[in-house]
């Protein structure tokens, strides 16, 4: 996987990237991510390390220019990013 950007300021990215096809431009690559699903704070680190590391996994090989995907939104058929029920952060 090429570099790509990781957000939840999904609005302002999607216009760009939109604007950028649309003048026959490229980009390295967006990463996109829910706020509801991957709120930023400490205790969730644990939960985009996870998902990046899918992420990561998933284009390992292949090339990530223009592309736009979305971190998963759903947890239940994902047991490899299952939401820890304690108090302390899913770390891996």
């Amino acid at each position: 996987m090429g570099r790509s950007l990781v957000t939840d300021n999904v609005g302002h990215f999607l216009v760009a990237h939109e604007r950028m096809v649309a003048a026959g431009k490229h980009h390295a690559g967006l990463v996109l991510a829910s706020p509801r699903g991957y709120p930023r704070n400490k205790q969730t680190i644990g939960l985009w390390v996870q998902a990046l590391a899918v992420m990561l996994d998933k284009y390992r090989d292949r090339p990530t220019a223009d592309l736009v995907e979305w971190l998963p939104e759903s947890f239940s058929d994902r047991p490899f990013l299952q939401r820890s029920t304690s108090n302390h952060p899913a770390w891996l």
